[in-house]
């Protein structure tokens, strides 16, 4: 893993053939995504795209390394991509932690290099008061799509969450509220499904975006496997 820095930067356990209905889930919104960014650049018959947003958020591996002694888990960022298989957790134990922009920014763009079906990279998270925003380059069939999305993350019940997506753009095209919506639908339900793979391992008190970062109060795993 080539250290990279950004400037200006729910429950029983599933079976592993659920990773098919996860690719699926994933796919379709990445497909919604590239549908609106094609058509944005048909009609503005654009060649070429330019990078995904800045945040102002710069990271290194240590803040990877960092997040998951914070944690207390030692389990590669690779192991934890979107389309990866469930790893197998035990060993719980009581946690109250920030999350920071370079730890969150740093583990999603570490794991979901390679995926399946497509590239992710120069990804970028910024916490504030109740908002996320996430900027990052989806590369599909070769083409490269720059990508942001803000919105808001909360407690649903001690083994769920809920979401709400304020805004969701391929380069400088807004995707539609209807499709907004099925992403926002697909993206709480794939977090939901990761949560239910830890089972009796994790729980939820309290989570929350503040400007400090993202506050999590609860459960975690200490082992994957």
């Amino acid at each position: 893993m080539e250290e990279r820095i950004q400037d200006s930067q729910e429950y029983v356990r599933e079976p592993k053939k659920s990773k098919t209905g996860k690719i699926i889930l994933i796919t379709l919104l990445v497909f919604l995504l590239l549908v609106g960014g094609f058509a944005f650049l048909t009609y503005r018959q654009i060649t070429g795209m330019v990078e995904a947003e800045d945040l102002g958020v710069a990271y290194s591996p240590q803040d990877y390394e960092d997040l998951i002694q914070n944690i207390g888990i030692d389990v590669e960022a690779e192991k934890l991509c979107l389309d990866c298989e469930p790893l197998e957790f035990s060993e719980p134990h009581d946690v109250d932690l920030v999350i920071t922009d370079a730890q969150a920014s740093a583990a999603f763009d570490y794991a979901n290099e390679s995926l399946s079906f497509a590239g992710i990279n120069n990804s970028q998270i910024r916490f504030s008061e109740d908002m996320g925003e996430l900027t990052t380059m989806i590369t599909y069939q070769g083409r490269s799509y720059p990508i942001y999305l803000s919105g808001n993350v909360q407690k649903g019940t001690e083994n769920t969450i809920s979401g709400e997506i304020y805004d969701l753009k391929v380069g400088s095209f807004n995707i539609p509220s209807n499709l907004k919506n099925m992403a926002e639908e697909a993206i709480v339900n794939l977090a939901n499904d990761r949560i239910a793979t830890m089972d009796d391992t994790f729980r939820i008190d309290e989570v929350k975006l503040t400007s400090e970062g993202l506050d999590f109060k609860g459960m975690v795993p200490t082992q994957a496997n």
